[in-house]
């Protein structure tokens, strides 16, 4: 990945997430912000623009989640999903660019986080 420039994360959620997800910080070139707060999380994305926000147990919050981060960044989301208690219409319905079941494994993850990044990326260079 030489060359490539830094990708910045921001996982909102709870702290086993932020836990578990931690370690692609590690693994690649990123810059990694973690929050448990909404509140918190929507002055950090109205001052600094991250590539990509990663969002889990948000319960009812996630639908105004997910539209407040559209009205204010142009960061992709990516929903961390149970997938024996997921809603697949609901999940469809919200804006978000990506999902990643929840005991996806490592390096699985990192594919799938740098996949999203990647092609949302690719985008938004073509939509300018």
């Amino acid at each position: 990945m030489e060359g490539e420039r830094q990708v910045n994360v921001m996982i909102l959620g709870d702290r086993q997430t932020v836990r578990r997800l931690s370690f692609f910080a590690e693994t690649n070139t990123v810059e990694l912000m973690t929050l448990a707060h909404i509140p918190e999380a929507l002055g950090a994305l109205r001052c600094r623009n991250y590539d990509v926000v990663i969002l889990s147990n948000l319960g009812e919050a996630t639908q105004t989640i997910c539209r407040q981060i559209r009205e204010t960044s142009q960061s992709s989301i990516v929903m961390i999903v149970d997938p024996t208690r997921a809603d697949w219409q609901y999940l469809d319905s919200l804006t978000i660019d990506g999902f990643i079941l929840q005991h996806t494994g490592r390096n699985e993850l990192s594919a799938r986080l740098m996949a999203i990044h990647r092609r949302t990326r690719s985008i938004a260079a073509n939509n300018c």
